[in-house]
C-alpha cells in the first residue's frame, strides 16, 4: 500500500506539472527503445524512450508512454519527496499546523469538486 501511494502521488504531481508547463521531465535510468504497435500491426518507436533525460506530456499519452516500462526519476517524484520527507522528521504532534492546512485544502478541494459537479 505504501509503495503504490508513493507512485500515485508522483504521477499526480507529474500530471500537475504537465498541466502547468506542458510537459514533465525525468531522468531515464533504463533507456531502451519502446516500440508501440498500432491496431493495424504497424510498429513505431516512441520518441524520448531512448533518451537519458526526456520530457513528455503525461496528460496526453494517446501516442504511447515513452516512460512505459522504464525506471525513471521524474520531476513529480522529486517534488513529492521534497514536500513529504521533511514532515517525516517530526512526530505527528509536532507538525499539527501542516496537518491542519492539508485538511483545510482537502475540504476546499472537495467543495470545489462538489460545486463543479452540481453546476453541470
Amino acid at each position: 500500500l505504501n509503495i503504490i501511494s508513493v507512485v500515485l502521488s508522483a504521477q499526480v504531481v507529474d500530471n500537475a506539472i504537465a498541466a502547468i508547463f506542458g510537459q514533465s521531465c525525468a531522468i531515464n535510468l533504463t533507456p531502451f527503445e519502446n516500440v508501440m504497435t498500432d491496431s493495424y500491426g504497424g510498429t513505431r518507436s516512441l520518441p524520448g524512450s531512448m533518451d537519458v533525460i526526456s520530457c513528455i506530456n503525461t496528460n496526453d499519452l494517446d501516442g504511447g508512454n515513452a516512460w512505459g516500462c522504464h525506471i525513471v526519476l521524474t520531476m513529480g517524484f522529486v517534488t513529492a519527496a521534497a514536500m513529504a520527507l521533511p514532515c517525516g522528521r517530526w512526530n505527528l504532534e509536532d507538525n499539527m499546523c501542516i496537518q491542519t492546512v492539508a485538511f483545510g485544502l482537502t475540504i476546499c478541494c472537495w467543495l470545489i469538486w462538489i460545486a463543479a459537479s452540481l453546476s453541470e
